[in-house]
């Protein structure tokens, strides 16, 4: 689960901010 999370802190969670326009990390949703 570490893992999987560190992918979604450095990769998934940039990627979501661009794709919808996120402002702040607290709007991506969270594992």
């Amino acid at each position: 689960m570490a893992r999987l999370k560190e992918f979604y802190k450095s990769d998934v969670a940039p990627a979501m901010m661009s794709k919808f326009g996120y402002k702040s990390v607290m709007q991506i949703p969270k594992l």
